[in-house]
C-alpha cells in the first residue's frame, strides 16, 4: 500500500483559504500518528511561513488583488513531511523578515529555506529513537 500523500493547491492569500490548507495538512499528518500537539505547531508554522513570505492574510474588508495568490505543495509519507508555498514572482518584495521571524516554524520544521518568494518546511514524521 503506498501511503505517500502528496498534493498542489493555487490559493488566494485570504485567512479562510489558508485555514483550509491547514487543516488539511493536519489531518494528513495526523493520519501518520503525529500527536495533537505536533500537528497543531506544523499548522502555526504554516501559518507563520505565510506570513514571512507574503506578509499578513489581508482583513475581509480589504479587497484582495487577484494576482496575490499563493501556490501550496504538500508531501508526506510516514517518515517525511515537504510543505513549499510560493508567491508569485511579480508581487511587490516584503521586506526580509525580522531576525526573530519564524522562531515557531524553527522549533517545528527542521528544514527551513526561505527568500522573497518561497518558502520550503521539511520534517521528519518518525518518531524520535529512544535515547
Amino acid at each position: 500500500m503506498n501511503t505517500k500523500r502528496h498534493f498542489r493547491v493555487t490559493i488566494p492569500r485570504t485567512v479562510g483559504s489558508i485555514s483550509t490548507v491547514q487543516q488539511r495538512i493536519g489531518d494528513l499528518v495526523q493520519d501518520f500518528g503525529l500527536s495533537v500537539r505536533e500537528v497543531l505547531g506544523i499548522r502555526l508554522a504554516i501559518e507563520e511561513g505565510i506570513s514571512a513570505l507574503a506578509g499578513p492574510a489581508p482583513r475581509p474588508h480589504i479587497p484582495l488583488a487577484p494576482s496575490e495568490l499563493l501556490n501550496i505543495e504538500c508531501l508526506a509519507d510516514p517518515e517525511y513531511l515537504r510543505i513549499e508555498i510560493s508567491r508569485d514572482a511579480g508581487l511587490a518584495t516584503i521586506p526580509a523578515p525580522h531576525k526573530q521571524a519564524l522562531q515557531l516554524t524553527k522549533l517545528v520544521m527542521e528544514n527551513i529555506e526561505l527568500n522573497e518568494h518561497r518558502l520550503v518546511m521539511e520534517r521528519s514524521i518518525l518518531p524520535a529513537a529512544p535515547v
